[in-house]
């Protein structure tokens, strides 16, 4: 963990380097392993005159090129014993965890589990000497996913959660090799009986999502132990046991009176009872699919409905690209079960629509209120006006005074005008 010094120098620099939280001996070590790495990769960018130059100078000079080897660490700090929330960037001189995983775990050894699988790592800090009541928990607890991204689980617990002999090869969509529980260890149900009891506890609402997304293909198929549970249960297929163990997580959060939520994995080898309620994120025809096998289903495509996604074919433009480019107009015509006839059932399986931003690239509350404002706006009337009332210029119209109400109250917003 960071000590105070460390922590005093984030609070008056905004960054700590390599050099500041790795021990004179561990740098050392890594010297011999990286040097040639990154000679190499200096060379191929054209940046020669930097080999003689020393280690860490190398390591300023390879991530002030910008290339994509190399990702900054944000470091959150939650409460305002240290400071509130403010985003801290831990660099420069972290290598990519596909690039260089040793140092990424030395880090994270040094500075606490990780709390997200994606690129840019989000790492919480909770010092020592402070403890966080229920109230300080509940609003830094973003949410739970089995069974993949659960790298920082299987790091801090890996007398529990680690198969010391799983020989399965694959990567994670986040490039990570080693984030997700397993199914056959005694420890992984230990771990997850745990963490629900807390969950159910902090949270009074009776509905507790799950995750259980982007669990890659090659999981648990050169493992003894899991491949030794389908032969027990006759599974044919490792997406079974996904569903063997999610269906241990409804049923523990049936016990303590919580009815499980899911992204559209969750059904996954058809293990989960239709109590369980479907998300869909990657298309809207996922959660028809659900609904037609008698889940309840919330439509989240991310193609209209992710709100982290860039909202205009412009470099300059914060988000990311992999579902859709989202502008305001785009969003606003989102047609929900436009080919569904408003007699089918199906209608009555779908409970609403979920808006959601994923935050690895927000690193401000102003950054945040633009990505969100006005889109959230438009998918809120997507979601409660009929289609036959909409209306896009009249929605323009209504936009401009909802929008002066934002400034007002000094929230940002992406102008639609400009």
């Amino acid at each position: 963990m960071l000590i105070v010094d460390q922590i005093n120098r984030l609070r008056t620099d905004g960054f700590l380097v390599v050099e500041d939280i790795l021990p004179a001996k561990t740098l050392d070590s890594l010297h011999a392993e990286y040097t040639d790495l990154l000679d190499g990769l200096l060379a191929s960018w054209g940046m020669s005159d930097r080999i003689a130059a020393s280690f860490e100078d190398k390591l300023l000079a390879a991530y002030a090129s910008g290339h994509d080897w190399f990702q900054p660490m944000d470091i959150s700090l939650p409460g305002d014993r240290i400071v509130a929330d403010t985003p801290m960037h831990f660099g420069p001189a972290v290598f990519d965890m596909v690039t260089a995983p040793h140092l990424l775990d030395m880090v994270e050894d040094l500075i606490g589990p990780e709390i997200t699988s994606n690129p840019i790592q989000h790492v919480r800090i909770k010092p020592p000497e402070s403890t966080l009541n229920k109230d300080e928990i509940r609003a830094h607890v973003g949410g739970t996913d089995w069974a993949g991204h659960c790298r920082a689980a299987i790091k801090a617990l890996p007398h529990l959660l680690l198969d010391s002999e799983d020989k399965s090869i694959y990567r994670s969509v986040q490039h990570y090799t080693d984030n997700v529980l397993s199914p056959a260890l005694e420890g992984t149900y230990k771990f997850l009986d745990k963490v629900l009891e807390e969950v159910a506890d902090l949270f009074p609402a009776p509905y507790v999502h799950i995750g259980a997304d982007e669990v890659p293909e090659g999981v648990w198929t050169d493992s003894k132990k899991c491949q030794a549970l389908m032969a027990e249960h006759g599974y044919s297929d490792a997406k079974e046991l996904q569903g063997h163990l999610l269906r241990y997580v409804e049923n523990k959060l049936s016990s303590l009176n919580k009815r499980m939520l899911g992204w559209e994995e969750a059904q996954y080898g058809d293990k989960v009872s239709q109590q369980t309620v479907i998300y869909s994120w990657q298309s809207e025809e996922a959660a028809i699919k659900c609904a037609r096998k008698g889940f309840d289903v919330v439509l989240q495509p991310g193609q209209y409905t992710y709100l982290d996604m860039a909202q205009e074919f412009d470099a300059t433009e914060s988000g990311f690209y992999w579902a859709n480019i989202t502008p305001l107009k785009h969003a606003y015509h989102y047609r929900p079960l436009s080919e569904i006839e408003a007699n089918d059932p199906i209608q009555q399986k779908v409970w609403g629509i979920q808006a959601g931003l994923w935050c690895e690239l927000i690193d401000s509350a102003e950054r945040l209120q633009y990505m969100v404002h006005p889109r959230l706006q438009a998918i809120a009337e997507v979601a409660w006006t009929k289609e036959t009332n909409k209306d896009w210029d009249d929605f323009l119209s209504r936009l401009q005074l909802d929008l002066e109400g934002l400034e007002g109250r000094g929230i940002q917003y992406r102008n639609p005008w400009s």
